[in-house]
C-alpha cells in the first residue's frame, strides 16, 4: 500500500507540473498561471471549488484567499485536516460583476480531464463541490441552495455541494445554510457529530472578526461584526 501511495504521489506531482505547463486555452493567456491542486493521495475529502480568485492567482496555491481561510478554520475545528483542494477551472478567470467571472466553457472543457485525473489519482471518500459551478461539473441538476449539505451519489463517488463561502460573506443571511452543510460534511465521513462549544473563523481583511459557525433557532451564535447583525 505505501509503494502504491508513493506512486500516486509522485503522479500528482506530475500532474501538478503540467497542469502548469497547460496553454491550452484562452483564459491561461490572460491568467499569470494555472493553479493546481494540493493535497496527498487518499485524502478522505477533496474540495472542488469554481477556480482560483485574484490571490491564488498571485501566489499559485488553491483556496488562500478569505474564502478558503473560511473553509479551512471550519474544518480544522471539525478534526479534518486530511484534505485535497482543488478548482474545476485552474485559471483566474477575472472579475465579474459582484464577484469573480464565470470560468468559460472552452476554459471548463480544457481542465475537465485533469480534474478527473486528480480524482482518480486522490480517490477521496468525499467530494465537496463549492458553489453551484462545481456543483453541475459533478451533474448534480437543481439550484446550490436547494442542494447544499445533501449527499448525491455520483458516477465519481458521493458529493456534497455547499454554498460558496465567498458568496455567503456577501448574504450574511445564508450563514445558518453554510454551518448545516459543514455538519454534514462531518456526518457523512464519520457519522454523528457534535459540534464544539464555540469555534472562531478569522478572516484576514481590514473588516477581520471572529464568529461561531454553530446556529441555533436560525441564528448564528458567537462574538463579532457577523454574529451581531442576527441578533
Amino acid at each position: 500500500m505505501a509503494f502504491e501511495r508513493g506512486e500516486m504521489m509522485k503522479a500528482l506531482v506530475e500532474l501538478s507540473s503540467r497542469i502548469r505547463s497547460c496553454r491550452e486555452c484562452k483564459l491561461r493567456h490572460k491568467a499569470r498561471r494555472p493553479v493546481p491542486g494540493v493535497g496527498k493521495p487518499g485524502a478522505e475529502i477533496m474540495l472542488v471549488g469554481q477556480a482560483p480568485g485574484w490571490q491564488e492567482d498571485r501566489d499559485g496555491i488553491p483556496f488562500i484567499g478569505d474564502a478558503g481561510q473560511l473553509l479551512d478554520s471550519q474544518l480544522s475545528l471539525m478534526g479534518i485536516d486530511d484534505y485535497y483542494v482543488t478548482n474545476t477551472c485552474k485559471c483566474y478567470p477575472g472579475k465579474g460583476v459582484g464577484g469573480d467571472a464565470l470560468p468559460p466553457a472552452a476554459a471548463m472543457a480544457t481542465c475537465e480531464e485533469y480534474l478527473k485525473e486528480e480524482i482518480r489519482l486522490v480517490q477521496p471518500k468525499l467530494i465537496v463541490a463549492i458553489g453551484a459551478v462545481a456543483m453541475r461539473w459533478f451533474g448534480i441538476a437543481g439550484g446550490i441552495k436547494q442542494n447544499a449539505g445533501r449527499v448525491f451519489d455520483t458516477y465519481y463517488g458521493p458529493v456534497i455541494p455547499i454554498l460558496h463561502p465567498a458568496g455567503v460573506m456577501r448574504r450574511l443571511s445564508e450563514a445558518p445554510q453554510l454551518a448545516t452543510s459543514f455538519h454534514s460534511i462531518i456526518t457523512a465521513i464519520r457519522g454523528a457529530y457534535t459540534p464544539p462549544p464555540f469555534g472562531p473563523a478569522i478572516l484576514t481583511d481590514p473588516d477581520t472578526f471572529g464568529i461561531d459557525i454553530e446556529t441555533q433557532d436560525n441564528t448564528v451564535c458567537g462574538e463579532g461584526r457577523l454574529a451581531s447583525i442576527y441578533r
